[in-house]
């Protein structure tokens, strides 16, 4: 009988570490999902949407959804605006805290919250 208990135990603790690995699946499958969001921009988010669309400079600009990032509150956004006098257009990444996206300014096709 004490045969079968040491073999029993010895399958339940490898299967344990069989089947719990360091890093689940899960887990890598999130943070893949997470990094590809921070990337490009990931789904719209309607609060950033909304912030975007109370500022002056909307309508110098275009550009993809936005997202709320982590940390919670900040606004990631693809953006080609344009530059003073002129037709060229400036395309950048950015990322402003949600309070903050009503204050964007254009400066020469680069979005800022502080004066240009």
């Amino acid at each position: 009988m004490n045969a079968p208990t040491k073999l029993s135990v010895f399958l339940l603790f490898f299967g344990a570490l069989e089947s719990t690995p360091v890093l689940s699946d899960n887990f890598i499958h999130e943070n893949e999902s997470l990094l590809g969001m921070r990337k490009n921009s990931g789904p719209p988010n309607d609060a950033c949407q909304k912030a975007w669309e109370t500022t002056r400079v909307r309508s110098q600009c275009t550009g993809d959804g936005f997202t709320q990032q982590y940390p919670a509150g900040i606004c990631v956004m693809w953006k080609s605006c344009l530059k003073s006098g002129n037709t060229s257009k400036y395309s950048g990444r950015y990322e402003f805290p949600i309070e903050d996206v009503p204050k964007i300014n254009n400066c020469n096709g680069v979005l800022k919250t502080s004066e240009c």
